[in-house]
């Protein structure tokens, strides 16, 4: 019984995320670097803290992640609602919207997945892989993928959900501008 017990607590710790709606990222967080596997950026890394203004010199930033798994058959048909949510706010420099893709190569690149649609999805960074992937277990919903969080200019988180429309993204985003 208390293998029993044990066992569970892990799962449940294992499997929970971090951070939920209304909780504000942590400094260490913000300040963890994550590389660009595709996409323009203007580094070789990407870290929350670049879109953080009291980090950064003064420039706040809202946040869409998309977290997906590139095994992942419901991830990979979320494709072209990620490519439209990124698409609509593009011209907005107070947007920033990126996937973090775990599991890179099983089976799709990075470059794969962002050549999947029509337009190539603008970033992508590299998750990790299995329980490495730090984004996914930062912000999953439900143990799922995809997973989708918003994130407000004080780093603080504003939603979560496995499912997203684009009309649903563009309020939440609307929300948080």
């Amino acid at each position: 019984m208390k293998k029993i017990i044990l066992m569970i607590f892990i799962i449940n710790f294992v499997f929970t995320a971090v951070y939920n709606t209304g909780q504000t990222v942590s400094v260490s967080h913000q300040n963890m670097n994550f590389p660009v596997c595709y996409g323009d950026y203007p580094s070789n890394n990407l870290k929350l803290a670049d879109f953080n203004g009291d980090l950064n010199g003064g420039d706040y930033k809202v946040i869409f992640i998309d977290m997906s798994a590139s095994w992942w058959g419901a991830c990979y048909s979320s494709i072209g609602t990620v490519e439209n949510i990124e698409n609509y706010w593009e011209d907005n420099s107070a947007v920033v919207s990126f996937t973090a893709l775990s599991d890179v190569g099983q089976p799709y690149s990075c470059n794969q997945w962002g050549n999947a649609n029509q337009n190539d999805i603008p970033i992508i960074v590299n998750d990790g892989n299995g329980f490495g992937n730090q984004f996914w277990s930062w912000f999953e919903t439900g143990s799922a993928v995809p997973s989708f969080a918003f994130i407000d200019h004080n780093m603080t988180v504003f939603y979560k959900s496995n499912y997203i429309s684009l009309s649903t993204a563009n309020n939440k985003i609307n929300q948080m501008l």
